[in-house]
């Protein structure tokens, strides 16, 4: 027999296995020789040193003390550079910073803080929302003697975003419960919008494309609509219609109707309703044995047309009565019985380039065209013709 052969080197030191929670606490030895550890359970510990300053241990948990915060991967006074498997529990008692994204799951996440800040300028709701089966939106909820929920959302019923309160049931997965919800106001400084419906104390029609518009409360609306036209209101809620405008442009006039050929819409210089009232006011009259003429303008300003037929006995125009405005237009007829009449006018007719008649010209019919001159007072004669 020969010779026992020389004894090989020794080779690398593997994984130590020991009890308590994880770390071993080295007593001066190279680590992963010497170790105290107490607890229970078993650890595995790699015999490369970790970067662990005065750690502490107790009966109950591994506890590692350094004053330093860490701003860095790089400053942290424990540095892992593998990943981390949690299946517990964890608190933090300080600042999280986490230079990665954070994927959360679960049914709820709870952010209880004072101010919570996000440096981006659109919130993300709603990602993956399959067929549109999500409403969209935030909720809030307040109590004022009862328990409820407010908040700003999209109904996916119908898709129309909607402010509500007064919802006291809880928001489920898929949205909100507004059946009970009552519509708080918005205050705004305007409203741009390409179309408009307002669905309350809508007293003209059912509306599918038109707005109201009820611009002082009790005092005064107007609803328009594509299909209903335009209806302005001499009230609030409930009042009857001063003016519409139908669609296919048929004018009516509150109570008054619509109106008869020739008629012009007047105020009555009143709150009451203004009335259909008729262009011309012509007077025909038959002048027998009557010596003259007066003829009233009105108070309106519209035109006046005056006829006098069967003229026998010389006559005399007199100052139209009445309160004309400027511009106003006066049409005098004339025609005699037959037999050439003298005419003697008021001086407040002042021709201009014409000259007025004074004699008829017998069984002929005769128009003088005059127009008021407010700045004169005087009735001026613009056209004077005889038919031939």
């Amino acid at each position: 027999t020969g010779a026992t052969g020389a004894t090989g080197a020794t080779g690398p030191q593997g994984p130590t296995i020991y009890p308590g929670v994880g770390v071993a606490y080295s007593t001066g030895s190279t680590w992963g020789t010497s170790y105290s550890v107490l607890g229970t359970g078993t650890g595995l510990l790699s015999n490369v040193s970790p970067t662990i300053t005065s750690p502490t241990i107790n009966g109950t948990s591994t506890q590692f003390s350094d004053p330093t915060n860490a701003t860095a991967i790089g400053t942290a006074p424990v540095i892992y550079s593998g990943g981390v498997g949690i299946s517990k529990d964890v608190y933090i008692g300080g600042t999280l910073n986490v230079s990665g994204n954070v994927y959360i799951s679960g049914n709820t996440t709870t952010i209880s803080a004072n101010n919570f800040e996000i440096s981006d300028s659109l919130i993300y709701m709603a990602t993956g929302n399959p067929a549109n089966l999500n409403d969209i939106g935030f909720v809030g909820h307040f109590n004022n003697g009862t328990y409820q929920h407010t908040g700003f959302v999209r109904d996916h019923t119908d898709g129309i975003w909607k402010l509500f309160s007064n919802v006291t049931t809880e928001p489920t997965a898929n949205g909100i419960n507004l059946s009970s919800a009552t519509y708080d106001g918005l205050k705004v400084g305007s409203v741009v919008a390409n179309n408009g419906f307002y669905s309350s104390n809508n007293y003209t029609g059912t509306y599918s494309d038109g707005v109201v518009v009820d611009y002082v409360t009790g005092s005064g609306r107007i609803s328009v609509g594509p299909s209903d036209g335009l209806t302005i209101y001499n009230g609030g809620v409930g009042s009857s219609s001063l003016l519409s405008l139908s669609s296919s442009g048929a004018l009516s006039l509150g109570t008054s109707g619509t109106g008869n050929a020739g008629q012009v819409l007047t105020s009555s210089g009143s709150s009451s309703s203004p009335s259909w009232t008729t262009i011309s006011n012509v007077s025909t009259n038959s002048l027998t044995g009557l010596s003259s003429a007066t003829i009233n303008v009105g108070t309106t300003g519209r035109s006046v047309q005056a006829n006098y037929y069967i003229i026998d006995t010389a006559f005399t125009i007199n100052a139209p009565t009445g309160t004309p405005i400027e511009g106003q237009k006066l049409l005098i007829r004339l025609k005699d019985s037959g037999v050439a009449k003298g005419i003697t006018w008021n001086s407040i007719f002042s021709v201009v380039g014409v000259t007025l008649p004074t004699t008829t010209v017998a069984g002929k019919t005769h128009y003088i065209g005059c127009v008021y001159n407010n700045i004169d007072s005087t009735w001026d004669v613009v056209a004077v013709g005889v038919k031939a």
